[in-house]
């Protein structure tokens, strides 16, 4: 695999201290360091003897605009030598590759590559350290763990990261020639980046990790005490057997929360297709909720630059 995982993601947003008073009080997170309008803002590891050190940032904000934007997002490869087969592949195919980025505090060198739908993607080898030892409020979360990219062109932008970025496809609702959800990953778990039919080029959601399901049970009560509430969930989708909940975030954008997602080790793994009317491909314990379309709605489209 040329990506060994997500990095980070970057968002515009309205007021920078919401969306970070959100991540920081519910979700666990820290503020590194603010430059301008944008925060950087990072979680300590799960594992306690390596604690104090965390990534400079999992998320970054950057304040002014209307509503939520997505601005980019952070894959890290797995070497140099995997950078280097990432540009060769982006310039064989002809993809524009932004020479004008190539650092953003915390990482001294990325390469910037816009996919033909206008989405973003900056990868890199290295990330800046540093050490934090805080006390996270609310329900730590593990780790960023993917995002779903929305698009009119699923198919495009699949093969776009398949042949530039090495993504291996895991599941689809639809058919890999006509899909709806276009589910790849770059490791074990079951996907790293989504792509789903959408109204907008844009991302979906997020997603963050929690270990378990109590963990979600306590991600309710906190978001219940900070006038929030689940939009949709606890269920569990076929595309990754994750137990996942949604809900929106106070800055407007959709946050996943999920734990015990299926693992793929090896080469052996066929994908699956669900129909788009079979609701086991989103919800493997019932139907989908009567407000689903809800979910469905635009939340964060590509900033304009």
């Amino acid at each position: 695999m040329l990506i060994a995982d997500i990095g980070h993601i970057a968002f515009r947003v309205p007021d920078v201290d919401v969306s970070v008073k959100y991540v920081t009080e519910v979700l666990g997170m820290l503020e590194v360091e603010r430059i301008g309008d944008t925060a950087y803002v990072t979680q300590g590891s799960p594992y306690p003897s390596v604690w104090p050190q965390c990534n400079h940032h999992i998320m970054e904000f950057t304040g002014g605009s209307e509503g939520p934007e997505f601005d980019h997002i952070g894959l890290i490869a797995q070497d140099q030598a995997a950078l280097d087969e990432i540009r060769a592949r982006a310039i064989a195919i002809g993809a524009k590759i932004d020479e004008s980025v190539t650092s953003e505090p915390g990482i001294p060198e990325l390469l910037r590559i816009v996919a033909p739908t206008g989405h973003v993607i900056d990868t890199y080898v290295e990330m800046e350290q540093v050490e934090r030892d805080y006390q996270p409020k609310g329900v730590m979360t593990h780790r960023l763990a993917h995002a779903f990219m929305w698009t009119q062109d699923v198919k495009g932008l699949v093969e776009f990261l398949i042949d530039v970025f090495g993504f291996k496809a895991s599941d689809w609702i639809g058919t890999p020639e006509d899909p709806y959800i276009g589910f790849l990953r770059c490791h074990l778990e079951h996907h790293t980046i989504a792509v789903g039919r959408g109204p907008i080029e844009g991302v979906h959601h997020y997603a963050m990790e929690v270990p378990g399901t109590a963990d979600l049970g306590r991600l309710g009560d906190q978001l219940a005490r900070s006038g929030l509430g689940y939009m949709w969930g606890l269920g569990r989708h076929g595309g990754g057997d994750n137990i996942a909940s949604y809900h929106v975030a106070p800055d407007g954008l959709l946050v996943e929360v999920y734990a015990d997602m299926q693992k793929i080790a090896g080469d052996g793994w066929k994908p699956r297709h669900w129909s788009v009317e079979d609701p086991r491909g989103g919800n493997l314990w019932g139907e989908m909720p009567g407000d689903f379309q809800k979910l469905m709605a635009p939340h964060a489209p590509i900033a304009q630059r």
